[in-house]
């Protein structure tokens, strides 16, 4: 029984039809465990960025929305006042108004009164009466006409613009 030597193919074609050693089976296995736990890490890490990311927008996104909010009450609460404003404008100008029109009604009275007194005020006996009598009289009707007659001149005037 005589030792066959093979020839070096046929030996390299066992060993590749051989099982593959435990001490390899072990050392894939080990590297295929690393490998799914490190992706599991990683994809944990990227849920947590992803979560974390979200709740950032989200908080930057309310607060853009309380901002913009309150940039809209601030602008509502600005046209409110000016529109009070208006308001109170308008009523002083309807005030001022209204003003006038009793001064004219009361001036127009006023100088009629002053009329009459020029006319029918006058002392009945000129000659009995005493001069600084009848030139005070002259000089008080004279100036309650004129200065009403401006009163009056001055109202139309302020009316009309």
């Amino acid at each position: 029984q005589g030792h066959v030597r093979s020839d070096p193919q046929d030996v390299w074609r066992r060993r590749r039809s051989r099982p593959p050693a435990p001490a390899m089976e072990a050392v894939g296995g080990i590297l295929a465990g690393a490998s799914a736990s490190a992706w599991g890490r990683f994809m944990d890490a990227a849920d947590l960025f992803n979560g974390t990311f979200g709740s950032i927008v989200a908080v930057t996104g309310d607060a853009h929305q309380a901002a913009v909010a309150q940039d809209i009450f601030r602008q509502e609460v600005r046209i409110e006042r000016s529109l009070r404003v208006r308001e109170d404008i308008r009523d002083a100008h309807q005030l001022m108004i209204e003003n006038v029109q009793t001064q004219l009604l009361m001036g127009n009275l006023v100088l009629g009164i002053c009329f009459t007194v020029l006319i029918e005020g006058k002392p009945s006996d000129p000659e009995r009466a005493p001069i600084l009598v009848q030139e005070l009289w002259a000089v008080c009707a004279v100036w309650s006409i004129t200065l009403s007659f401006l009163s009056v001149w001055f109202a139309l005037q302020f009316q009309t613009e």
